[in-house]
């Protein structure tokens, strides 16, 4: 029972070290529900934004949905940013989907 219970303790700690290395070869990316307000939305949830990236074959390692304070004015942007986490290597692709990098210092797209 010992032995199992250390063999576990370590396995825990390779994977978690295996996390810290994607986390350094990924990037926050981010694309807007919708160009601005009082049009249909390009994704309806950050579910449905996530699901565009994996199916264009672009691992989703983490996501979050990012909401700004806005005016309410047709002409004024939704607020609402869908953000993922990739790795690197595929941040071409995702540009070409429409998503672009995100500036980690404040939460919006470059």
């Amino acid at each position: 029972m010992r032995y199992f219970f250390f063999m576990l303790l370590f396995l825990s700690s390779c994977s978690g070290f295996l996390n810290e290395q994607e986390l350094e070869e990924s990037i926050w990316i981010g694309i807007a529900s919708a160009e601005r307000q009082c049009i249909f939305p390009d994704f309806a949830s950050l579910k449905e934004a996530v699901v565009q990236l994996e199916e264009n074959q672009i691992p989703v390692l983490d996501s979050r949905e990012v909401v700004h304070g806005v005016c309410l004015a047709c002409s004024c942007p939704t607020g609402i940013v869908y953000q993922a986490l990739i790795n690197k290597q595929f941040l071409d692709e995702a540009e070409e989907l429409g998503w672009s990098m995100v500036d980690e210092g404040d939460d919006t797209t470059e």
